[in-house]
């Protein structure tokens, strides 16, 4: 049985220097004691026997309802673990007593909260990365309370990426993972109980790392630009550095002039932080212009935007893939090897730390031998 009891206290032991004491709720958990703050606070002489503030004083109206919220919060906490016969630890108490007070039903303002909470702490990138998730769930529906996600919505949720968005099956996967990890996430504050996701397993897929090959690619640098707006130049300009450099696209994004020194790019790898020295060719230097050295390279535009308008120049060239702009990246790796160059080069330009994820793009290139292995009819 627990035998755990609150009561609301004004810390007489202890005066602020505006002569104040705290008022703080005093837990006992098997005869145990932690006092955690309300944050408010009160003279000796504005406190009443039964543990609220006088009405005499100014604020006693929002500070009582600030005592009563916080009773209401402890006794519901260990009401819950005492019907379910739960051990309740002090940490377990800290946790759900002190956890954001949110609309509790609202999925979409506890992930605001868990976005907000990660700053600092994540990438931009990935914080970008899980508003964009958020905004997807939004879109498909405005308003959204934790008891409305069960497997139902989760598989309403999926066709609507498939079918409406027409998400490839790594996004699809990808969102569904961001939005388990936020629901261990509201299990792990008190939120909610059980994840729905128990019994849908997220298939993790193997991407099948697009790419162009030689010829492709030829036709992409041949492209006659006439046909092509400012901003689809702009995007094949950027595009075709990737290619020629195998930069990522917030390394692209990041790329200043002053990282250019003579023949050669010099970077801190935005995802990894590893520090990479890449030879520049003819071709790659011929889409720079020189400016001042804090200026970046590149006007990039948005990845979401960038793709739309690659979609658009792959249409113009005749190439038949569907390309995002992580696949300049794989374009260099895949046509470096075929080209000869050893696969630790590659991955020493790639900036991987494990020469496995470099082999990875020499195994994708099956055409080759295919082609190959024709020689054998003669």
């Amino acid at each position: 049985m627990l035998n755990a009891y609150k009561k609301i206290i004004l810390r007489t032991d202890f005066t602020k220097k505006d002569g104040t004491n705290p008022i703080c709720l005093r837990v006992t958990i098997n005869r145990k004691v932690r006092v955690y703050s309300l944050n408010i606070s009160v003279n000796q002489n504005d406190w009443n026997e039964k543990g609220f503030v006088k009405k005499t004083h100014t604020l006693s109206q929002t500070y009582n309802l600030d005592i009563q919220n916080a009773l209401n919060k402890a006794s519901k906490i260990i009401f819950d673990y005492s019907l379910e016969n739960k051990n309740l630890t002090f940490s377990d108490f800290k946790k759900l007593f002190l956890k954001p007070d949110i609309n509790s039903s609202s999925f979409y303002e506890f992930m605001e909260i868990q976005i907000k909470k990660t700053k600092g702490v994540f990438s931009p990138e990935t914080i970008r990365t899980h508003e964009a998730h958020l905004s997807k769930l939004r879109k498909f529906k405005s308003q959204l309370l934790f008891e409305e996600i069960n497997q139902e919505f989760i598989e309403v949720y999926k066709k609507y990426m498939i079918v409406t968005l027409d998400n490839m099956p790594n996004s699809v996967s990808k969102s569904l993972a961001v939005l388990k990890s936020m629901l261990n996430k509201a299990i792990s504050e008190g939120y909610i109980k059980e994840n729905p996701f128990k019994n849908i397993p997220i298939q993790g897929i193997k991407g099948n790392r697009e790419f162009l090959t030689k010829e492709e690619f030829s036709k992409l640098e041949a492209i006659d630009q006439t046909n092509l707006n400012k901003p689809q130049k702009n995007v094949l300009k950027y595009f075709l550095f990737s290619c020629y450099t195998g930069l990522r696209y917030q390394d692209i994004k990041n790329l200043k002039h002053k990282h250019i020194d003579g023949k050669m790019i010099k970077i801190t790898m935005n995802k990894t932080k590893h520090q990479v020295k890449i030879p520049l060719i003819e071709n790659a230097k011929k889409l720079i212009e020189e400016k001042d050295p804090e200026m970046h390279i590149f006007r990039v535009f948005a990845n979401q935007v960038t793709n739309r308008y690659l979609k658009e120049i792959m249409s113009e060239a005749k190439i038949n893939k569907r390309i995002s702009f992580h696949c300049a990246r794989h374009t260099f790796a895949t046509i470096g090897i075929e080209l000869g160059i050893p696969i630790e080069i590659i991955s020493d330009l790639l900036g991987h730390s494990d020469l496995k994820t470099t082999k990875i793009y020499s195994n994708i290139l099956d055409y080759k031998k295919e082609e190959y292995m024709k020689k054998w009819d003669f």
